[in-house]
């Protein structure tokens, strides 16, 4: 909480610490350095470092932007770029180095709302925000606002912004989508034709319009007429589109929840970042191909193979853009903005290579800073698993045999498992095999650490990353007879509450861990306990 002990054994008393600074809901790491000096890091007002008698704040009052969630990116004509955040919109132009950020908010400008999540540059001029309370355009100081009320959109919701070869506007949203033509809007939902209504990606191709939906695929809309391009008629990986953009080629790029695809005439090509959530792209002057994703980062593509990006921020990217001086630009959920300028960009101004880190990238609470990434993360450590064979877990010198029916996905060091047709994380029945070394693993334990400190570690590290879980029903287990702990997991999130599963952990030689987890939601965990028994059985330690 927002309590804190320097813990003396000697008295069994706390000595004397420093006093929260204000607004501190809790600390939420401490370290101490070579001198003695404490540091402690706090949920909302930065770092405090305490030397014994005194303490010191460091904290950015003057950060640049007013929140680290930066949910598009956007250029307008005159070559400024804008972020869009949920506390509002900035600005800044990238081409001069001592240039500082404007801020647009709800309440000092004529935006309908801070908590606005589209953005996009009218190739005319001007710049469109779509948000909760309608959509904003600002060109030269104006404002103008369009709401279901005043203009007849469909909905007041805006999550996705593209204007036609005709001028005209589109707007996507839950509901379904409405075009402005200047003057009136035509809208498209169920009852018009649109096969699916939750639109949550746009993209004008001169007299063709694209929509990526939640749960119907992809849409084509030309001649007046709506086309439907599925998993099922389309080989498209997943209905779940999140973001599209245009290759060089001329073929359409489709960002879903199962990865990357080119789609050119009726078919996609094989998935991309198959195991990766992809949420936006971008293109360089080169062709190359950006991509954000849901937990792994970003990635890149130079025409030849796939490379993650290094040293991001943080591992959920909302947003990533290419500007006019070829510069790569990251928008983060919960780290802020960073922008990587490529060795043969043109240069600015002034060198932008020397642009301060903290321009580029506002302190993050302390909490955020040290989360660490899902251990699920992409690594070529896995080539193929057999189903039915033995094989070796990655990185451990454990073998398992998966069950011939079943489906299975690499994640470099882990295995996940899922039963056909429910092959979901999010709804299960499935089961992660994950293996490696205790500080990969577990990195905030002790190398002496309890079976149950460790399962309290990996919950917390892991689990508790992206929702709240809880373990109850602890017991003894043995894999391949060394010395295990089992527990039943309850694990809620904002989009299941109720997730419900079995973890398993065994340590059977120093340094080296071996972890099962399976579950689903309540009505799909049943049939995944006797295939965790069925593998727990078949986990062989190669000594």
């Amino acid at each position: 909480g927002s309590d804190l002990c320097h813990f003396d054994p000697n008295t069994e008393k706390c000595l004397a610490g420093p006093r929260p600074p204000d607004d501190v809901g809790f600390w939420s790491r401490v370290a101490v350095d070579t001198q003695g000096k404490a540091y402690f890091g706090s949920d909302r007002q930065g770092v405090t470092v305490f030397d014994g008698s005194g303490a010191q704040q460091l904290l950015l009052k003057d950060s640049p932007l007013a929140t680290n969630n930066v949910q598009a990116i956007a250029e307008d004509k005159s070559g400024r770029v804008w972020l869009l955040t949920n506390k509002g919109a900035n600005r800044i132009d990238p081409a001069d180095e001592k240039a500082t950020w404007e801020s647009f908010t709800s309440d000092i400008s004529g935006l309908s709302s801070s908590a606005a999540n589209a953005l996009y540059a009218d190739p005319r001029g001007g710049i469109w925000f779509g948000g909760y309370d309608g959509a904003s355009f600002f060109d030269s100081g104006a404002w103008k606002h369009f709401t279901r009320k005043d203009n007849g959109l469909l909905d007041d919701d805006i999550r996705a912004l593209a204007i036609d070869a005709q001028g005209r506007t589109w707007f996507g949203g839950p509901k379904g989508l409405s075009v402005w033509d200047g003057k009136t809007s035509t809208n498209f939902n169920k009852q018009s034709g649109l096969p699916d209504e939750d639109v949550q990606a746009l993209l004008a191709d001169g007299a063709i319009v694209w929509a990526g939906t939640r749960e119907g695929g992809l849409l084509r809309f030309e001649g007046g007429k709506w086309q439907a391009f599925t998993r099922e008629s389309a080989n498209l990986p997943t209905n779940d589109i999140r973001a599209l953009a245009l290759a060089n080629d001329g073929s359409l790029l489709v960002g879903s929840d199962a990865g990357l695809v080119h789609f050119a005439g009726q078919k996609a090509s094989v998935p991309d970042l198959a195991t990766e959530t992809v949420i936006s792209l971008a293109l360089g002057k080169d062709g190359s191909v950006w991509a954000g994703t849901v937990f792994s980062g970003g990635y890149q593509n130079d025409g030849k193979a796939w490379r993650a990006v290094p040293n991001l921020p943080a591992n959920t990217v909302l947003t990533v853009f290419v500007d006019h001086l070829g510069s790569v630009w990251f928008g983060t959920e919960t780290a802020g903005l960073a922008r990587y300028v490529p060795p043969n960009a043109p240069p600015a101004t002034a060198s932008q290579s020397s642009t301060p880190a903290a321009i580029l990238r506002p302190t993050a609470t302390a909490s955020q800073a040290n989360t660490p990434a899902p251990i699920l993360r992409p690594a070529a450590t896995v080539a193929a698993v057999t189903l039915g064979a033995e094989q070796t877990l990655p990185n451990t010198s454990y073998t398992y045999r998966i069950p011939p029916a079943w489906q299975t996905v690499p994640f470099g060091p882990a295995v996940i498992i899922a039963a056909p047709p429910d092959a979901n994380s999010d709804t299960g029945p499935s089961v992660t095999l994950v293996g490696g070394a205790q500080n990969d693993l577990l990195p905030n334990v002790a190398a002496n650490a309890t079976l149950d400190d460790q399962l309290n570690s990996y919950v917390n590290t892991w689990f508790n990353y992206g929702g709240k879980a809880q373990l109850s029903n602890r017991r003894d287990v043995s894999v391949n007879g060394a010395p295990a702990r089992s527990a039943d997991l309850k694990w809620s999130t904002d989009k299941y509450d109720g997730f419900v599963g079995r973890i398993i952990l065994a340590q059977p030689s120093a340094g080296q861990v071996f972890l099962m987890a399976g579950g689903g939601t309540p009505e799909k965990w049943p049939s995944i306990i006797p295939v965790m028994d069925a593998m727990l059985g078949s986990v062989r330690l190669n000594r």
